[in-house]
């Protein structure tokens, strides 16, 4: 394959048979068995370069990008899970197409201005019932920059980037599977959870064992008990 970034300021640019997209740069991707096709991506200024998101370019859905460095989102939601746990729902400030594209176990990183970033799973995606648009993260209070995002409310303004990482196997919807979590650890695991749940076959069967200090620090309890619903209704 040859990819090619182009920063010129000035001279010619690589000449195409289509129409060159306006732009201040210009990303060109050629690949070995669709040549002489060409793939471009226009950069304006006020964007950071992107990266790519493998498993959207491998499948050719419309998030092919992930954005690297962070971009400005807001708090719009905090629903509180337990005394040190919350789920934040945070809306980028413009469109960010992989996030919905995410596949479950990859994560984000959130940024404060001060307090530096962190990696946090993504706990819930379109494809299992999430709101499309809108990056999810179950954080626990642990650290100076958790400590400072638990001090904020909706309307606060951080930083996004991501999505990161393989994620889990998520293309047997129809494999019986228990999950198995304690405390926290369900957060990595409930994208994965509700996605399979959402896209299994009928009569697929889908277990989840999950435990916690003591019944005040068990997280997602409404995911959990509609998971309970969905399973009495299978076996009526």
């Amino acid at each position: 394959h040859l990819l090619e970034i182009d920063l010129l300021r000035g001279g010619r640019r690589i000449q195409l048979a289509g129409e060159q997209p306006s732009g201040d740069y210009f990303i060109y991707l050629s690949r070995i068995q669709r040549r002489p096709n060409t793939q471009v991506w226009a950069v304006a200024l006020r964007h950071h370069l992107p990266g790519r998101n493998w498993r959207a370019a491998r499948d050719g859905s419309a998030g092919y990008m992930t954005t690297q460095l962070p971009i400005p989102a807001t708090i719009v939601r905090i629903a509180p899970e337990s005394d040190d746990t919350a789920t934040f729902t945070l809306r980028p400030h413009r469109d960010a197409p992989t996030f919905d594209c995410a596949r479950p176990g990859q994560f984000a990183m959130l940024s404060l201005y001060g307090a530096g970033a962190a990696a946090f799973t993504l706990s819930s995606l379109p494809r299992g019932g999430g709101p499309a648009g809108d990056v999810v993260l179950t954080i626990r209070r642990v650290g100076r920059l958790t400590t400072r995002l638990f001090c904020l409310g909706p309307g606060a303004a951080v930083g996004l980037s991501g999505p990161f990482g393989h994620g889990f196997p998520d293309d047997d919807p129809g494999c019986p599977t228990i999950y198995a979590a304690g405390g926290c650890g369900l957060s990595p695991l409930k994208a994965a959870i509700d996605v399979h749940l959402a896209e299994r076959p009928t009569g697929t069967k889908v277990a989840i064992v999950y435990g916690a200090r003591d019944p005040s620090t068990r997280i997602h309890r409404a995911a959990l008990a509609q998971s309970r619903l969905e399973r009495r209704r299978a076996h009526d």
